[in-house]
């Protein structure tokens, strides 16, 4: 009988030598855990009713194979790498932590690596932003040492006209104008300036300048409780670091 470490503490305490001694004529075997992990068997001799501890062969092979089934359970890696820190994904989010992490502000001292099997598809979604935030993300990026050009914006308007008509018995004609300018980013360009330059195709100032490392690769791993991940193997958090299976 093989117990995983949530059992093993009562096992222990039920399978005592003092237990195991109410039987003496015949042969009990049962497994446990001990401190370190390891399998140890409990048998009572029929002779001396005194407890004996031993590493029985057909006990390794049953360990041994559960060993195996474990280790075949989890899916093989399609690669092998390491870094300092992993971005999953490599959408706008993504690859600008990608690409801030990784800036010449840092001197290098982060090896970013920035992990999707869709690092190739465009984006399809249109983004507008107010010109007063743009230019606080702007602000913000030559902070890091890693300005974006003007090719990001392709559309300015000095005026906002909102239309919120057919809700709240709104007129549907109805306008309000809001004296803000609203920008339109071009996200191709957007794109292209989040992106290290062997990646993609330079067609403006500021495109390909981001110094994180890329892997067409997807995690697996899916969370089932808190640092409990499926399947078993896919994502390891210990002393030395985390495992992420790709």
């Amino acid at each position: 009988m093989l117990l995983n470490n949530a059992f093993a503490t009562t096992v222990v305490a039920l399978l005592t030598p003092s237990a195991l001694a109410f039987a003496p004529t015949r042969q009990i075997a049962s497994t446990t855990l001990n401190a370190q992990n390891s399998i140890i068997s409990y048998q009572s001799s029929p002779l001396t009713h005194a407890p004996i501890s031993a590493r029985s062969a057909i006990l390794s092979k049953r360990t041994s194979l559960f060993a195996q089934a474990a280790a075949d359970s989890v899916p093989a890696p399609t690669s092998n790498d390491s870094c300092d820190v992993l971005v999953l994904g490599s959408g706008p989010a993504a690859r600008s932590i990608a690409t801030l992490l990784a800036s010449p502000s840092s001197n290098g001292s982060f090896d970013i690596l920035l992990a999707d099997t869709n690092y190739d598809r465009k984006w399809a979604p249109n983004y507008g932003v107010w010109q007063d935030e743009w230019q606080s993300i702007l602000q913000l990026y030559s902070s890091f040492k890693q300005p974006l050009g003007a090719s990001c914006v392709d559309r300015l308007w000095e005026v906002t006209d909102c239309f919120f008509g057919g809700s709240f018995d709104i007129p549907v004609e109805s306008r309000m104008r809001l004296d803000r300018p609203y920008c339109r980013v071009d996200r191709d360009a957007l794109r292209r300036q989040l992106s290290p330059k062997d990646e993609i195709e330079v067609k403006n100032d500021g495109d390909g300048n981001a110094n994180y490392r890329v892997i067409r690769s997807n995690h697996i791993s899916k969370a089932t409780a808190v640092n409990i991940y499926s399947p078993a193997g896919s994502m390891v958090h210990d002393e030395s670091g985390s495992t992420v299976l790709l």
